[in-house]
């Protein structure tokens, strides 16, 4: 229905074909987002990994001798390195992260310079319009790029976490059948 309201437009009052060209672009680019948001609301599965990690833990704790546990507290050789690779881990998540972010409110940045110079770029109307649609959807690939790398970046942080859990639970366990 949007599709043959806008071609009625069209058909009767002169339009730019740049601005045509860019509410088509504009179309998809509404369509393609609708389609990535229900991509990676299926894709994110925290649900899942806490399930996994609360069995592990779960698991641990009633298996546990209690009496091992306790005498290892007080040895805490036993657990330094667990505490030292924890710590590594988050130094190299929060710089991940602030690098991370910093790209993207940089090239925010300049996505929204570019805009607000598109809108004034011409003296016809319908060109500048077109022109601010055009640098809007080019800002919004590049965003979404960004975006991108960014749960890239929280995908590798969340499996060095859970390694590293892993490998906590397993020393742990090692730690309390050697006392």
């Amino acid at each position: 229905m949007t599709t043959n309201l806008f071609q009625a437009w069209q058909d009767n009052y002169q339009i730019d074909p740049a601005l045509s060209d860019a509410f088509k672009r504009l179309m998809e680019a509404g369509k393609s987002a609708s389609e990535d948001l229900e991509l990676v609301s299926e894709a994110v599965t925290p649900m899942k990994d806490f399930m996994q990690i609360n069995a592990n833990v779960s698991g641990l704790f009633n298996n546990m001798n209690w009496f091992a546990a306790y005498q290892n507290f007080f040895q805490p050789g036993a657990y330094s390195k667990s505490f030292e690779t924890f710590s590594e881990l988050q130094e190299a998540a929060l710089k991940k992260f602030t690098e991370g972010q910093t790209q993207l409110l940089n090239a925010i940045t300049e996505d929204s310079q570019d805009i607000l110079k598109a809108a004034t770029s011409s003296d016809k109307p319908q060109q500048a319009i077109a022109n601010y649609i055009d640098k809007s959807l080019d800002a919004y690939e590049g965003l979404k790029k960004e975006m991108l790398e960014q749960s890239k970046n929280v995908s590798s942080v969340n499996s060095a976490f859970m390694i590293w859990l892993q490998q906590t639970i397993e020393n742990f366990g090692k730690a309390q059948a050697s006392a």
